[in-house]
């Protein structure tokens, strides 16, 4: 029964001259149909608290492969003892962080088909969540969905609701849920999937991300009844995506999430993995002052003509972009008020919604630094927007988990040290270290 069949029920049995009595005994029974029900059930209300918290990209995501077809072999997933050995989940406790979140490529358990090996694979990911409880630290099992993992990859899996390859993430899903309903809900919870892609708005017979989620989210609701749900919206779990979502869709005990890398053209500049003009930026200041956009412009010009691999069709755009977005970063305030402006979208999203701050939370943010021997941001421009971005999450209440521990967007010295950069912690709010 549906709960509006239910609450069409309690209705047809009120009638004229009902004593006030009974009036409100028809009430409390309606209200039980409503808590019975697991999409509107009280008792049930989300319990994790996300707090400040950082990802971990590896070892979950770092896929071992073999073979010329390039899929994974056994054990599939990188070794967690690295991280255990280095005693990296106490340090982060220390540091002031309160979460971890370990992205999991769902590739090596979407082509396993032996069951004994998918709780081989559990086995791996016990060890490291009982290595960051053990740390005092909440753990969010992220699902990490990417474009590197074709055929299974964001696009392939949603081109189909019911469609094999979406059928059979369902079905992981709700294994994994039942695997994490071991843990007390308090510590744990379950993101299912990471940055759905576009539409980022609503079309009426075309594919809608709220459809896909609803199934995942019900697939993992049944598995794990306690357990609280992380969702996204679509457009890569952006701020325009997640006004796509309705709450009421599903229980209280859900969190909702969104990424922010904004302004993009600072945050990943220097991208070399991107095809985009910024891969040819760096040393663009936060935040910025004086106009600096032919400066800049001719930088990206000089680096893009040297470019053999591109051609002049691809040189053009870049071009074309690189002078629209480097002007539009001079010639309007990107500074802590624009970073604001842009969480605000959320805020009052959670307000129309009356959902309260504590369930939105910022899955992913941050900024390139220098690693591999390139140059991206600047440490001290880089280490002023994580502080902007950090201090305005908070202002509005939101939790937040910075991407990424190491490499690329990290928060350690370097791409291949353990030890984290104090500058960085600073301003994250944390607790340097006084060794």
């Amino acid at each position: 029964m549906t709960i509006f069949q239910k609450l069409a029920l309690s209705l047809t049995l009120l009638r004229p001259g009902l004593q006030l009595h009974s009036v409100f005994l028809l009430l409390a029974v309606s209200l039980s149909f409503f808590a019975q029900d697991p999409l509107y059930a009280a008792e049930r209300s989300q319990v994790f608290h996300a707090g400040r918290g950082v990802s971990l990209y590896y070892p979950f995501m770092d896929l071992i492969r073999a073979g010329k077809d390039d899929s994974p072999s056994p054990p599939y997933y990188g070794s967690w003892s690295t991280m255990h050995d280095q005693q990296i989940p106490g340090e982060l406790k220390r540091a002031g962080f309160e979460t971890v979140r370990v992205p999991v490529s769902p590739l090596p358990l979407l082509v396993v088909e032996d069951e004994q090996d998918r709780q081989s694979i559990y086995s791996q990911f016990a060890v490291a969540i009982d290595d960051l409880l053990r740390a005092g630290l909440n753990v969010v099992f992220d699902l990490h969905v990417t474009d590197a993992g074709t055929p299974w990859d964001h696009k392939s899996i949603t081109s189909d609701i019911d469609g094999p390859r979406f059928l059979a993430y369902v079905k992981i899903v709700s294994s994994i849920a039942q695997f994490l309903s071991r843990y007390d809900a308090s510590r744990v919870a379950f993101e299912p999937f990471n940055e759905p892609p576009p539409p980022c708005v609503w079309w009426p017979r075309r594919p809608n991300w709220s459809y896909y989620q609803e199934k995942l989210f019900r697939a993992a609701r049944a598995a794990a009844p306690d357990l609280t749900i992380i969702l996204t919206g679509a457009c890569w779990g952006s701020l325009e995506g997640l006004q796509t979502l309705r709450p009421l869709d599903y229980d209280q005990n859900t969190i909702f999430t969104f990424h922010f890398y904004e302004p993009f053209v600072f945050t990943h500049q220097g991208a070399w993995f991107s095809s985009l003009y910024v891969r040819y930026l760096s040393r663009l200041p936060y935040p910025p002052s004086v106009d600096r956009t032919d400066e800049f412009s001719a930088m990206v010009r000089a680096r893009a003509t040297a470019d053999n691999t591109l051609s002049p069709a691809a040189r053009a755009q870049i071009f074309s972009e690189a002078q629209k977005y480097i002007k539009l970063y001079f010639n309007e305030p990107q500074n802590r008020d624009f970073i604001r402006r842009r969480a605000m979208i959320a805020a009052e999203w959670a307000k129309r919604n009356r959902i309260s701050a504590q369930r939105i939370w910022v899955g992913e943010f941050g900024a390139l630094g220098d690693v591999y021997s390139r140059e991206a941001a600047a440490p001290e421009d880089r280490r002023r927007w994580l502080s902007d971005a950090r201090s305005v999450f908070e202002e509005f209440g939101f939790g937040w988990a910075v991407w990424n521990y190491c490499c690329a967007m990290g928060i350690t010295k370097g791409e291949n040290n353990k030890l984290l950069d104090q500058d960085i912690i600073r301003a994250l709010g944390l607790k340097p270290s006084s060794n």
